[in-house]
């Protein structure tokens, strides 16, 4: 299934948050500048979780 989203730019960190909170389970097509901005949080987490 396919999913097209809309949202202000305004709105675009509450919308990374509430696609994360997804999981494995979503694939994020497009844009590529969203695309970064998972990429980017991720490699923050997984940073933080492998220093404690």
């Amino acid at each position: 299934m396919t999913l097209t989203v809309q949202y202000d730019k305004g709105d675009e960190t509450e919308m990374l948050f509430r696609v994360l909170s997804f999981g494995p389970t979503v694939k994020v097509r497009e844009p590529e500048a969203f695309k970064e901005l998972i990429r980017k949080k991720l490699r923050e987490q997984m940073q933080c979780s492998a220093e404690f």
